[in-house]
């Protein structure tokens, strides 16, 4: 993905957010929620990922030792309404979801009925939400 320039400069969601926050580490992936002009333009590079829910359109890069998915939305949360509450990264051209974003992003993957993300995958992000509403406590 080096050749491609963002725009706008992409979100870290996911486990990498929570490595950020240092509450775990990351896991197989990382995620990246970018501003919708960006993924029109990738998704001409790259075609988007066919198995994402329709509540989470993502294009998935798989070209180094871990892959990395850039979502379009997440539910009602796109790139300009994440974007009021991000953090600066402190290191690279990224930032960062906040930790209330966070939450909401997992409690909708989690209860969403009609996502079928797995137990584990289920149980993984109940976790995640008790590391960040105990981090904010």
């Amino acid at each position: 993905m080096d050749k491609f320039k963002f725009k706008y400069t992409p979100i870290l969601i996911g486990g990498k957010a929570m490595e950020y926050y240092n509450l775990r580490k990351t896991g197989d992936d990382i995620d990246y929620i970018i501003h919708k002009s960006d993924y029109e333009k990738l998704s001409k590079i790259i075609k988007p990922n066919e198995y994402m829910p329709i509540q989470t359109p993502a294009i998935t890069y798989k070209g180094g030792k871990i892959d990395i998915d850039y979502f379009l939305k997440l539910y009602n949360f796109d790139y300009n309404k994440l974007k009021r509450n991000a953090v600066e990264f402190k290191e690279g051209n990224n930032l960062v979801v906040s930790k209330e974003d966070l939450i909401l992003i997992k409690s909708m993957t989690s209860f969403d009925e009609k996502n079928k993300i797995g137990k584990a995958v289920k149980e993984k992000n109940l976790k995640d939400i008790k590391l960040l509403v105990n981090s904010i406590i």
